[in-house]
């Protein structure tokens, strides 16, 4: 077969394959860019709801912890229901004998407040830890008192034991 006869151009077809070549690089270009945006945009916005999502893991966390303090507290403030309902001077005294402490018991005054309300101050001697943490959790189930003013001080000639000096308001 003779080529000449068919008078191609081989020219034409060159540069049309170029041209074809350079569109075809040009719209991979495009869509290598158009796929590079999709992806950096991916990763930014995956960085924001990762980021959004461990926000709100800690906020329920915080819930939870504060809904475990809001429950303890209901639960330490039905403890706490208790109340003084007579005179305070002669509540401390048979709260002393109760504790069996009236006799360790040295000074009880009634000590008036500014505010009006009812107030006494006691000295109590020779106690061991044992007696305060009882005395002071014994005190606390009493919605309507109040421990003004708390004093410790250590006995000289029995190193094991202290005395106290409590302002105790009802409040």
């Amino acid at each position: 077969m003779n080529f000449d006869k068919l008078n191609l151009d081989f020219g034409r077809f060159k540069n049309l394959f170029i041209k074809k070549n350079n569109t075809i690089i040009i719209n991979i270009t495009i869509l290598l860019c158009i796929l590079l945006l999709f992806f950096f945009t991916h990763i930014a916005f995956k960085m924001k709801i990762d980021s959004i999502n461990e926000e709100i893991t800690n906020t329920k966390k915080t819930v939870t912890n504060a809904n475990e303090l809001y429950q303890r507290y209901k639960l330490q403030t039905n403890e706490r229901s208790l109340q003084v309902g007579g005179g305070l001077l002669s509540f401390i005294q048979s709260f002393s004998r109760s504790l069996k402490l009236e006799n360790n018991i040295t000074s009880l005054r009634p000590n008036p407040t500014s505010t009006g309300n009812e107030g006494v101050s006691v000295r109590i001697e020779e106690l061991t830890l044992y007696d305060i943490v009882e005395i002071l959790t014994k005190l606390e189930k009493y919605s309507n008192l109040k421990i003004e003013v708390f004093n410790l001080a250590k006995r000289f000639d029995n190193p094991k034991k202290v005395d106290i000096y409590l302002e105790i308001t009802k409040i």
